[in-house]
């Protein structure tokens, strides 16, 4: 992993990489979801064109495929403002899909699986309804997994498109209402701004940043763990230097929807200091103040982010400095590393499977995520019976 983080903190070193290593980089970077990102990185930094061809043309490879990816996801999005529209809704972007239409650099070479929009608690019938006449249908589940969902998930169950397969995920809040962080959804709504479709929309600077990070610390399984604190290292970067500005303003009625009937509201923002200082603040009204440490701790820790250390104190958890002698073997050995012959860390498998239960225990409380792991293992075993029974 080491030859990949080096890659993304310093381009020109690829230079000086043997065949080996070149090959090693690409299968990491392809593991990791970073394939045509670091092709962007790459590129920009005026070293893509001397490297040998067949290492090229994975990158090049990688990064048509994304291209194509980028171009269906602005028709999907399309799509669905057109079906939100008559609820007197208006799509609001979360994640991969917000960075890309909302013509970001993190955005820049990023491969989604799904599009994530988030809408108030109260719309959430009212937006699956018109997802469901739009063409957009939930597979089957059983009651359980129904209840689950509906009952104490941030989400409803995934909704993918009958003909073209478009998976959309439709969250009313950035945590399970289980959680222990009690996030008060509606003020997620305060600050969004705009994106590169009209009456498309996005969360704020501080709150992208904040989901991102919260996403990603109260995870169960870490696939994607490293591209997602790379996301995180390429918002802090451009955010830290962005300015409000009229662009960032975002009109309730823009493209004839509205939010929950909501007015104008104005993007999270500023220069220098003062997106940190806002970040902070936002993080804490959240409370969400812990993922969001962790988020600028690693992202500085392994790609550098500028973090001030004024920002990073102020948002330090109780007792981190002790309970930092568990994150790091964790998130360093486990969530951050990858499963690559020669460089697979000692403890990795066991450090995942401390994170799974962490991720699950702070997702709901002991009395009812017991019988739902018992329930998964039971089904899942039953499964594989059925499965070996099959064969």
């Amino acid at each position: 992993m080491t030859t990949l983080i080096d890659a993304l903190n310093d381009p020109q070193s690829v230079m000086h990489l043997r065949p080996l290593q070149l090959s090693a980089l690409m299968s990491q970077a392809r593991q990791a979801g970073l394939l045509a990102a670091l092709r962007v990185h790459l590129d920009r930094a005026g070293v893509l064109a001397p490297l040998p061809a067949d290492v090229t043309r994975h990158l090049d490879s990688a990064s048509l495929a994304q291209t194509k990816q980028a171009r269906d996801l602005r028709f999907e999005v399309r799509c669905l403002r057109d079906a939100l529209a008559p609820a007197g809704l208006s799509p609001i972007l979360l994640k991969g899909a917000a960075y890309i239409i909302g013509e970001l650099p993190a955005g820049d070479g990023r491969i989604i699986s799904d599009i994530d929009l988030l809408t108030p608690h109260a719309a959430i019938p009212a937006a699956e309804s018109a997802l469901i006449a739009a063409g957009w249908i939930t597979g089957p589940l059983d009651d359980y997994d129904e209840q689950y969902y509906r009952r104490w998930m941030h989400e409803i169950p995934p909704m993918a498109h009958k003909s073209r397969g478009s998976v959309v995920d439709l969250h009313h809040t950035i945590l399970p209402p289980t959680a222990a962080p009690h996030v008060d959804a509606g003020r997620l709504f305060e600050s969004l701004k705009s994106t590169s479709l009209e009456g498309v929309l996005a969360l704020g600077n501080c709150d992208q940043v904040i989901h991102s990070a919260t996403h990603l610390f109260h995870e169960s399984e870490f696939h994607h763990a490293l591209r997602d604190l790379w996301d995180l290292n390429q918002l802090l970067r451009d955010f830290e230097t962005s300015v409000v500005s009229a662009h960032g303003a975002v009109a309730g009625a823009e493209g004839g929807a509205s939010v929950n009937g909501a007015a104008d509201r104005v993007d999270q923002g500023g220069a220098g200091g003062d997106f940190w200082s806002m970040l902070e603040e936002r993080a804490c009204a959240l409370d969400l103040g812990t993922p969001t440490y962790l988020a600028l701790r690693y992202a500085s820790r392994l790609f550098g982010t500028p973090v001030p250390a004024d920002t990073l104190n102020a948002l330090r958890p109780p007792l981190a400095r002790a309970r930092s002698l568990l994150w790091d073997p964790l998130f360093l050995r486990g969530a951050f590393s990858l499963d690559y012959p020669g460089d697979r860390p000692r403890g990795r498998a066991f450090a995942l499977w401390l994170l799974y239960l962490r991720g699950h225990v702070l997702r709901m409380p002991l009395r009812l995520l017991v019988p739902h792991l018992v329930r998964k293992a039971v089904r899942r075993g039953a499964v594989g019976k059925g499965s070996e029974n099959v064969a």
